[in-house]
């Protein structure tokens, strides 16, 4: 099955300055949701986040850890820590959104329906080789 979800966000990061965050789902790789965030005068940073995450911090807890913590704030929203050797941003993301955006990817691949969404074959000879890595 083909499909795909998009949330775009545009806002100020807790860190100061103004943020475009673009959140992407696809059901050919139902674990993962694409984050591209984009800062004016920044490059903008790509990452893949495990949608697993978004729905822990989505139901009250504070998930991930290292590069990547997201935690719920109240009723107002989602925010998200991300650390890497270039510094740091905090971005808060309205929760309505998020909601909006998860509930889109479990129409599209429900909790636990994920392993029938995806070619293994296909992930295999990428893995491998189409010959099974004979040369």
């Amino acid at each position: 099955m083909w499909g795909w979800c998009r949330y775009r966000w545009y806002g100020g990061a807790a860190s100061g300055g103004a943020a475009q965050i673009d959140m992407t789902f696809r059901v050919a790789d139902p674990w993962a949701v694409g984050m591209v965030i984009a800062m004016p005068g920044h490059e903008s940073a790509a990452l893949v986040l495990e949608r697993n995450m978004l729905i822990a911090a989505q139901v009250r807890r504070v998930d991930g850890g290292g590069d990547v913590v997201m935690q719920p704030v109240g009723n107002i929203g989602l925010q998200i820590n991300l650390t890497s050797p270039n510094g740091e941003i905090s971005l808060l993301i309205p929760e309505a959104g998020v909601a909006r955006f998860l509930r889109r990817t479990y129409n599209l691949v429900p909790i636990g329906d994920e392993p029938r969404h995806v070619d293994w074959d296909g992930w295999l000879t990428q893995l491998v080789g189409p010959q099974g890595g004979a040369a």
